[in-house]
């Protein structure tokens, strides 16, 4: 369970990244720009070497071409999508730490409790939000 928790809000993450990126060169129309944004913003917080920055690329571009396919699903089956998401998510988050030393796992591992924690607090203020309105 928590490795779903885990692999969802490092989709958030990304989204996130991809929705703040106005001011980026990178084309995030496609999944190439979307891949190599993440990547920049992994690089960051990470300092990777160039070995992991191709492997986290690699990493990347398959998760964003899996997304993009489970993205028919979405309409006609949401259990059927929530599945393959979070399927997606886990397969992804492990691949990105085989690639990351020790160091990079822990920095990692905090970064993605960090934004846990501000993925919860927004559910509580939609769902308090949502209640105020009835």
């Amino acid at each position: 369970m928590k490795n779903i928790l885990l692999c969802t809000v490092l989709l958030s993450c990304s989204l996130c990244i991809f929705a703040q990126g106005k001011t980026s060169t990178t084309d995030l129309s496609t999944i190439e720009g979307k891949a190599e944004r993440m990547v920049n913003y992994l690089h960051k917080h990470l300092e990777l070497n160039e070995k992991q920055l191709m492997e986290m690329y690699k990493i990347q571009l398959q998760a964003q071409q899996q997304y993009q396919e489970i993205q028919i699903i979405k309409q006609t089956d949401q259990e059927l999508y929530a599945k393959k998401q979070q399927s997606l998510l886990i397969d992804t988050d492990t691949r990105i730490e085989q690639v990351l030393d020790e160091n990079q796992i822990a920095v990692y591992k905090e970064f993605v409790r960090q934004k846990r924690g501000e993925e919860r607090v927004n559910e509580r203020l939609k769902k308090s939000g949502k209640k105020s309105e009835n």
